[in-house]
């Protein structure tokens, strides 16, 4: 199987009218640019008024973009024709990168940010393990010892290193939703409980005290 990236008026409209036809359907809620890195200005020009366009028509309720990077997502969004967005990895225990610009900029234009990449790919969800991954690679020693570190604090006050990587992302008022990824019926009832487990106060304010994460970071309350 051979694909390639094509942001072109015609690529994205045949890319939507083939998706729908493969999926029995009239209409998406909604649709993304997936991970444009490297074709910011086709992006904006052809595939983004195309997703507008569409939206307009009814056809898509909500446009925006998929990335693993917050900066090229807040240019998108200062165009002023995104609803949604999909961050991957960019807001979690390990990575608040999108933190102090992007997160703050889309809760001020009422712009939903959907998490993806929870997990930071593997190392927040099996732990600072060897073999464990961060950002689909293998994890560099420093990531390592902050996952660690993290842990540690997490066994402290008994509560599952998952539970508090999705409940801290969820805390954050730009997140609307969060993608842990699952491979089982198992797998999704396990982040549900993560989701709804208790986890004391405490253990947000030792994180932060400790500078495991930003001082800015909301925290679940």
């Amino acid at each position: 199987m051979t694909w390639s990236f094509d942001f072109s008026r015609e690529g994205v409209r045949r890319s939507f009218e083939t998706s729908l036809e493969r999926l029995g359907v009239d209409y998406v809620d909604i649709l993304y640019m997936h991970d444009p890195d490297n074709h910011y200005e086709q992006a904006r020009t052809e595939a983004l008024p195309v997703l507008a366009e569409l939206r307009a028509q009814g056809r898509v309720k909500a446009i925006g973009a998929g990335m693993n990077q917050w900066e090229m997502e807040l240019q998108f969004a200062k165009t002023g024709q995104c609803d949604c967005f999909l961050l991957a990895g960019r807001y979690t225990l390990l990575d608040q990168t999108a933190l102090p610009e992007f997160l703050p900029y889309c809760v001020e234009k009422h712009i939903s940010v959907v998490a993806g990449g929870p997990y930071n790919s593997g190392i927040l969800a099996v732990g600072p393990r060897a073999g464990a991954t961060f950002n689909y690679r293998a994890a560099s020693a420093a990531m390592m010892e902050k996952a660690q570190r993290i842990n540690a604090v997490c066994e402290r006050y008994q509560v599952p290193l998952k539970a508090a990587a999705l409940q801290f992302i969820l805390a954050h008022p730009a997140i609307a939703s969060v993608i842990p990824g699952a491979r089982s019926v198992v797998e999704v009832e396990d982040n549900v409980r993560m989701v709804e487990l208790p986890i004391p106060t405490a253990l947000w304010a030792e994180l932060k005290q400790a500078g495991l994460i930003a001082e800015a970071a909301p925290t679940p309350s």
